[in-house]
Formats: structure tokens, sequence, C-alpha cells
């Protein structure tokens, strides 16, 4: 794994290899982009800054994880709060039609959501599930 650390500096995360970088502008706001697909794997962190802020509410979050489940075609098997990055957040753990496992974690600091994906193609004991957390638990914010 490459710890890599975008140029804003705010966070640090360990990528199989250099992530590609991408930019989209919100109604409310700007999201970076950061991509690694190893494979059939996918590694990926957003950062998204909103005009107005980011909740870190229970109630937000449930909202969030709901609208990625029908962005992503996934149905969400279980969700908890956790401490991660620093902050509270919360992860969700996900299952595609085909199989998939997917993990997520979001995090709100300041006016950003940060949000952390793994996308495998195994299942919630196997090897791509211990990779997928390992890349989540790198994760952590930087002072900045």
């Amino acid at each position: 794994m490459l710890n890599f650390t975008p140029k804003e500096g705010d966070f640090t995360v360990a990528f199989p290899s250099p992530p590609k970088v991408g930019f989209h502008m919100l109604l409310d706001g700007k999201e970076r982009l950061y991509t690694d697909n190893e494979g059939d794997r996918l590694f990926m962190v957003t950062a998204s800054t909103f005009i107005f802020g980011a909740k870190d509410d229970q109630e937000a979050f449930d909202r969030r994880m709901k609208r990625f489940a029908d962005n992503a075609g996934a149905t969400l098997a279980s969700s908890r709060r956790l401490p991660w990055g620093g902050e509270s957040g919360c992860e969700g753990v996900f299952t595609t039609a085909q199989g998939n496992l997917v993990l997520v974690r979001m995090v709100v600091h300041d006016k950003r959501l940060y949000q952390a994906v793994f996308w495998g193609s195994g299942g919630v004991g196997d090897a791509d599930a211990a990779e997928g957390r390992r890349f989540l638990d790198s994760f952590h914010l930087t002072d900045r």
C-alpha cells in the first residue's frame, strides 16, 4: 500500500497504487475524487465541500447511506456509528445483486464530508474484505 496525501493536505490514506484524481461541481459545493482500480476492486475517497456545511447526526448519516445504496444499486446489510479519522463517523456494509461486498465509511469535518469506499468481488469474510478494511482503517484527517 502507498501512503497518499492530496495536495490540499487534509487527509492521508493508503491506496494500493497512486490514485486518479478528479473533481465535480455539486449544487451546493464541490467534490474531489480519488480512485484506484485494482483488477475487480475499487478503492475510492471523496472529499465534498459544502457551502453551508454538512450535518453529522445519525439522521444525516442514514440519509447518506440510503442514497449510496440507491446510487450503487446495492443493499445496506448493516451500518454503525464509529470513531473514524479522528472524528465521529459512520460505516455501512453493502452487498450487490452480483454478490460484491461494498464497505463505506463517512465522516464530517468542518464543512467537508469525507467518504472512503471499497468495492470488492468477494464476501464479508474473504481476503478482499480484509484488504478493504485495511484501506478504510488507513484513513486519517490532518490538521489542515
